[in-house]
């Protein structure tokens, strides 16, 4: 559960980290310099955030349709047999 929200949360934040990445390669912001705040505040947040929402919509709706089994199987927890865990499944 941890790692999914945590892939979430970097499909939100990937357009904010690519786009300043993208500006400090192409040297248009030189973050060393004491311009952080100045080019904080100019970057398209609304649109960054727009699309890193989008990125998250479409993996829950891949998560959606990848996950768990078809109508009628059964599902099996994971157990402890002769001390090794049998992972998850279904049948």
């Amino acid at each position: 559960m941890l790692r999914s929200s945590l892939i979430h949360l970097l499909f939100l934040f990937a357009p904010t980290i690519i786009y300043v990445v993208y500006l400090m390669a192409s040297r248009k912001v030189d973050l060393s310099k004491g311009q952080r705040g100045q080019a904080m505040r100019q970057l398209p947040w609304i649109p960054l955030l727009g699309v890193g929402l989008v990125l998250v919509v479409a993996s829950l709706v891949a998560l959606a349709f990848s996950e768990g089994g078809d109508p009628g199987q059964t599902y099996f927890p994971p157990t402890l047999e002769d001390g090794k865990i049998v992972p998850a499944r279904v049948e």
